[in-house]
């Protein structure tokens, strides 16, 4: 999925959302951030490895959702934050970006 359409939605919505919120690639490259000096930078997180169940998961403070095709997830979602699955956050689904 584009970038641009990544950071449009992440732009929309980082008024309302108190914390950094953005998505990061299969390789853990950050590619849209609500803190734009982040873009570009390694979060060291392998999409593909540790979310590939779809399930909310905290990794170095930062809670992931993956988004994309189940068995190979292109993305994930980011928060600052921990929060447990459904209760604080719940980042939209593939389908809806």
């Amino acid at each position: 999925m584009s970038n641009r359409l990544f950071q449009g939605i992440i732009h929309q919505m980082k008024d309302a959302i108190d914390r950094t919120i953005g998505v990061v690639d299969a390789g853990g490259t950050i590619i849209c951030c609500s803190d734009l000096r982040k873009i570009g930078e390694t979060d060291g997180v392998d999409i593909r490895e540790e979310l590939s169940s779809f399930e909310a998961k905290v990794v170095g403070g930062k809670t992931y959702m993956a988004i994309g095709v189940q068995m190979h997830p292109d993305a994930a979602v980011f928060v600052d934050g921990i929060f447990t699955s459904g209760c604080d956050w719940t980042p939209p689904s593939s389908g809806s970006i």
